[in-house]
C-alpha cells in the first residue's frame, strides 16, 4: 500500500476562484469506503482513548509553514464539506459511546471521502474531482486527504480549471522512483 499527499499552489498574481481539479488516478487508488480495511475494534478504541486521532494521522494533511489546510480555502457560505469536522465527530462519538466499531469506521470514511467525487472510467482509471473555493495568490493548500493506493502510483495526470483561466491547465506528475528508473 502506498500513500500520496498533494498540494495546489497559486503561482499567479491574483487569487483564483472556484478552482476545480481533476486527477486521473490508476485503478489501484482506494476510492470507496468499503475498500478501506477497518481497524480492529480494540485498536480503534485504544487510539480514540488517547489524545490522538487516527483519521487525522492516517488521512488528513496538516497545516505547515509552507502550506495551509484544505478547509482554509473556503469562501464563507460556498462549500459545505469541511474535512476538519471529522476529528470533532469521531472524538465526540467516542466520548458518548464506549466503543468504536467497523460500522462507525465506515461512516467516518464516507464522510472523509465526500470531499471528492470519484468517477470510474472504462479504461480502469479513476477520476477524482475536488473543488477549492478560493486559492490566494502565492499560497499553497493541501488537498482534503491523502490518497491511498493498493499498489504504486507512478504517473498522475491532472486538469485544473478556475474562473480566471480561459483554458484548463493540464499536466502530469511522476513519482521520484519512476523518474530515477529513466
Amino acid at each position: 500500500m502506498s500513500a500520496l499527499s498533494l498540494l495546489i499552489r497559486n503561482a499567479g498574481f491574483a487569487p483564483a476562484s472556484h478552482v476545480r481539479v481533476e486527477l486521473f488516478l490508476p485503478g489501484s487508488v482506494i476510492s470507496e469506503c468499503c475498500d478501506y480495511p477497518a481497524p480492529s475494534e480494540s485498536f480503534a478504541n485504544e487510539v480514540l482513548s488517547s489524545d490522538r486521532n487516527f483519521f487525522d494521522d492516517l488521512f488528513c494533511i496538516d497545516k505547515s509553514s509552507s502550506y495551509e489546510q484544505y478547509a482554509d480555502t473556503a469562501a464563507r457560505g460556498e462549500s459545505a464539506f469541511r474535512p476538519n469536522l471529522i476529528k470533532d465527530n469521531v472524538t465526540s462519538v467516542h466520548r458518548m459511546w464506549p466503543s468504536y466499531d467497523s460500522g462507525d469506521f465506515r461512516a467516518d470514511m464516507e464522510e472523509l471521502l465526500s470531499g471528492f467525487e470519484f468517477v470510474k472510467t472504462n479504461n480502469g482509471k479513476v477520476v477524482a474531482k475536488v473543488s477549492f473555493d478560493r486559492v490566494r495568490h502565492g499560497a499553497a493548500f493541501a488537498f482534503p486527504y491523502r490518497f491511498l493506493f493498493a499498489g504504486e502510483c507512478e504517473v498522475l495526470h491532472y486538469r485544473i480549471r478556475c474562473d480566471e483561466l480561459p483554458e484548463a491547465i493540464e499536466g502530469e506528475l511522476r513519482s521520484f522512483d519512476s523518474e530515477r528508473e529513466k
